[in-house]
């Protein structure tokens, strides 16, 4: 969810910088999935912003990219839809997340009482039909969000598309680094799919049939805790797997507020991997830091500066999948 690593990368004011990024304080950034993955900046232009039309996409987007400046190699492009179509596939959870709040909030009691007339009416507005139909739907949403994050993961442990060592660690075959990591990952992702199996699509008459037809809503949303819970400790995994990336492009130095996310992570006792050790206490410390929302109070006030003064040190591509994702996260 926050930074791959990849071969294009140099020190800040490095001669072998490409022009246009000399100077500039992440012109060796190894926080963007983007430029990890080789994908150009012309996919993320401008223009494509609006495409297609909706009230998420209207976002006022930068030309700029400053995270983006450098060597282009576009021969895999068409193999990377997990990062370069990001901020497309965040606009369709986040209207997904709104439709689900509007629809969360429907009222539901049976009886109401409707202005000061003191008209009661009684019309079946106690059924869980609306709200059962909105937590699958938002399971089915969140979910998505470890699906695009074990992708990620992916790019970051394997070493034919990172150029970093097998797993993230040193020695390999010796240690196995994040390999059982980004399995456990997968393993949630996969449990997540089943979970997301509607459960308002079934009925069982009770009360002698007076509840003929039933929405089941309430294990729709056991099941929509259970989905958000392991969303949590996957993002928390790639997490760690992406600070442990960072470690292998030192002394280079990514942005700024993905480097106080590296320095909240290590704070919290999650060292550097130098060979194999137990990861679920890890894990464990990396999730409640975003259960907690401190990943999220480290990020905000980079993402209000960005939108206050339109500053070169958070990409957009930061602003929808770093910062909504973790607002998303925050609220949930």
């Amino acid at each position: 969810m926050i930074f791959t690593g990849g071969a294009d990368f140099y020190p800040t004011g490095s001669a072998k910088a490409p022009a246009g990024t000399r100077g500039r304080g992440h012109s060796g950034d190894a926080s963007s999935t983007l430029k990890g993955s080789a994908a150009t900046t012309p996919v993320c232009a401008t223009p494509l912003s609006p495409i297609p039309p909706s009230e998420e996409n209207s976002t006022s987007f930068d030309d700029s990219f400053p995270l983006l400046d450098g060597p282009d190699d576009a021969s895999d492009i068409s193999d990377l839809n997990d990062a370069r179509k990001e901020i497309q596939k965040m606009r369709a959870l986040l209207k997904n997340f709104k439709q689900e709040n509007t629809a969360l909030n429907t009222h539901l009691m049976e009886t109401l009482l409707l202005g000061t007339s003191g008209f009661i009416i009684s019309g079946g507005n106690f059924h869980g039909e609306y709200p059962a139909k909105a937590l699958d739907y938002l399971a089915i949403g969140i979910q998505e969000l470890a699906n695009i994050s074990e992708r990620r993961m992916e790019r970051l442990v394997n070493p034919a598309l990172s150029n970093l060592p097998a797993f993230l660690v040193q020695n390999g075959g010796l240690n196995s680094g994040f390999m059982i990591a980004h399995c456990t990952a997968a393993a949630l992702t996969s449990e997540n799919k089943v979970l997301c199996h509607p459960s308002s699509v079934d009925t069982l008459s009770t009360s002698a049939a007076k509840e003929d037809h039933v929405s089941m809503g309430g294990y729709s949303a056991r099941k929509c805790l259970e989905v958000i819970s392991n969303v949590e400790v996957v993002i928390a995994i790639e997490l760690m797997a992406a600070c442990q990336a960072l470690e292998f492009h030192r002394p280079c130095r990514s942005t700024a507020p993905l480097e106080a996310v590296y320095d909240l992570v290590r704070s919290a006792g999650v060292e550097p991997y130098d060979e194999d050790r137990y990861l679920a206490p890890d894990i464990d410390k990396v999730t409640d830091l975003i259960r907690s929302g401190a990943v999220w109070e480290v990020v905000e006030p980079y993402l209000k500066q960005r939108e206050a003064s339109q500053i070169d040190e958070v990409s957009p591509i930061d602003m929808m999948s770093r910062g909504q994702v973790l607002t998303l996260c925050r609220n949930l």
